[in-house]
């Protein structure tokens, strides 16, 4: 497909008159800006993973009711998504703001915020998608899937095929273990709905400290809210660039403060909420990938089990099962 056949594409499935077509991406994928008699619109083609693109949409369009989403228009059949050529094709709206590359301390309140906003509104209204989420635990990685596939796990593994044989590794898998089968016994009782599944700023326009937009639904799907929420929080609060006063600790408190004040976790969520973090913070890939490369076994796996082990200032107990 050439950029004249897109142009036709477009204008044969939606209810727009094309004045100018800006190319994005077209690696593997098409990501246009389209500019219409109608306003301005983003046009996306690609191959999904999602077993059910039309109903994603459906759920980003209500997301709107509480955060900056596009808007997804239909198409003169009454549909979100066209496919063509082996490419799902969505019309969205464009939404103003620019990406932020570098984080300050509001942004992160920003994104807590949001992320809070999108949880309870799942919960509260029982939204689902019946597909799993790129974030899931305990899928037991048998294959390469959406769900099955457990990134923890995997770095763990990374970990020990690289440093097994050091002095310190049969502490980490002892602590690593304990706290992932304490968190396994109570995981279906947790909190669970429908998210983006991509919660991160690459995925998000701000205008000064105002998050403008939220997009790309691709991997959306449902998820334990509090391991989304842990996950998202060590991410933005360790792996993405900041500039600021605030060590990564005390931005993850920043986070979670804030998170907490629009959506307040169940007890359940909270006490599963450090051993989450415990083993989310240890085992992310980015963090493993560069101890791996640097090949200072000893420093990592010190590293490593500090986090695994720490003692939380409300010194919870690594036992997070409900009380019998």
């Amino acid at each position: 497909m050439d950029v004249h056949q897109l142009h036709k594409l477009i204008e044969k499935n939606w209810p727009v008159t094309i004045r100018d077509i800006q190319i994005i991406s077209q690696k593997g994928k098409w990501i246009v800006a389209v500019h219409c008699s109608e306003g301005q619109f983003v046009v996306k083609g690609e191959k999904t993973l999602l077993q059910d693109p039309e109903e994603v949409c459906h759920f980003a369009s209500e997301l709107r009711a509480v955060l900056p989403v596009p808007l997804y228009i239909k198409t003169v059949n009454r549909t979100y998504t066209v496919v063509e050529e082996e490419l799902t094709f969505t019309l969205e709206q464009q939404l103003e703001g620019v990406e932020v590359p570098i984080l300050k301390t509001y942004h992160i309140e920003q994104i807590a915020l949001a992320l809070a906003k999108m949880h309870l509104f799942s919960e509260t209204t029982k939204r689902q998608l019946n597909q799993p989420t790129t974030w899931s635990l305990f899928g037991g990685n048998k294959t390469e899937a959406i769900g099955d596939y457990d990134e923890n796990e995997r770095s763990f593994w990374e970990v020990k095929e690289a440093f097994q044989n050091e002095m310190l590794f049969s502490q980490v898998e002892e602590a690593y273990n304990t706290l992932r089968a304490s968190l396994q016994a109570v995981w279906s009782q947790l909190p669970k709905g429908a998210t983006q599944g991509d919660f991160c700023p690459y995925n998000m326009y701000f205008n000064d400290n105002r998050l403008t937009a939220l997009f790309d639904f691709n991997l959306a799907g449902d998820e334990v809210l509090v391991n989304e929420c842990i996950a998202v929080a060590v991410y933005v609060c360790w792996h993405y660039p900041y500039e600021g006063e605030l060590l990564p600790n005390e931005r993850y408190d920043v986070f979670i403060e804030t998170y907490e004040n629009y959506r307040k976790r169940s007890p359940l969520e909270k006490r599963c909420s450090d051993a989450l973090f415990r083993i989310i913070r240890a085992f992310r890939y980015d963090r493993v990938d560069l101890g791996i490369e640097r090949g200072d076994a000893s420093g990592f796996l010190e590293e490593t089990l500090a986090i695994l082990t720490q003692v939380t200032d409300e010194k919870l107990s690594l036992r997070i099962e409900e009380p019998q």
